[in-house]
């Protein structure tokens, strides 16, 4: 983050219409610590530091916007999904990697089915009690609300989401002994997995908003240099400019 630091107070002089910054650091700290320790307010308590820093060094006509991409909360429980899935592997006779593939983010497990004994495998799989319990499955509705891609093959032909606190261990991300105490990746509508958005500089009025999505930041950083945001892009400008 000192780096980014250096890198962004460098840019002061160009003349780049948008600049970009990103200090990562926190989050892997506060995977590590949790967001209810006492390192973790040192840790944004930094965040802070690093932001006056970039102000004082820029002019005044600068318009800000500054993100907070998403929370974090502790971690109360884990879950071994291929615990799970071995005996059914067993009982129904398929083979991972054979008949059907799972990917293990931190708080989803994405399945991709290659032959059909594996497809049927993957229906009884959301009838595994566990899972039901500690998570759900992502259906039409869910991934319309959160814009998930479900038909597309790439991300899976079937997702299972954790329940809020429940971390998938072991994971492809991490060691099988990094044991995380925060994580985020959960329903975004709960509190804690919701991060921030904040916008000031000359012609943006005061105001408040309830609640923003990430797919308006696209559409907002646009706003500001007068382009027009991607065809792809279905957010809107969030700033409330005179």
């Amino acid at each position: 983050d000192e780096a980014v630091l250096q890198q962004f107070l460098g840019e002061r002089k160009s003349s780049t219409k948008i600049i970009l910054g990103q200090f990562s650091d926190s989050d892997l700290l506060v995977h590590d610590c949790g967001p209810s320790s006492q390192r973790r307010r040192t840790i944004t308590g930094e965040i802070d530091r690093r932001l006056r820093e970039i102000a004082a060094a820029y002019e005044n006509d600068v318009t800000w916007i500054i993100i907070g991409d998403h929370g974090m909360t502790d971690v109360k429980e884990e879950i071994d999904i291929i615990g799970q899935l071995t005996p059914l592997e067993n009982e129904c006779g398929v083979i991972r990697q054979s008949d059907y593939l799972v990917f293990l983010d931190s708080t989803m497990a994405r399945f991709r089915w290659i032959t059909e004994k594996g497809r049927d495998f993957l229906i009884k799989v959301q009838q595994v009690p566990l899972l039901r319990h500690k998570g759900r499955f992502v259906d039409d509705v869910m991934a319309d609300r959160y814009h998930i891609p479900l038909a597309d093959r790439r991300y899976g032909d079937l997702i299972w989401w954790a329940n809020l606190g429940t971390l998938i261990f072991p994971d492809y991300f991490h060691d099988r002994y990094t044991h995380n105490k925060g994580m985020h990746g959960y329903d975004s509508d709960h509190d804690d997995m919701k991060g921030f958005f904040l916008a000031f500089g000359p012609n943006i009025s005061v105001g408040l908003m309830e609640e923003a999505h990430l797919i308006d930041v696209c559409a907002s950083l646009c706003a500001t240099v007068g382009v027009n945001p991607p065809k792809g892009n279905h957010g809107k400008s969030l700033l409330p400019v005179n």
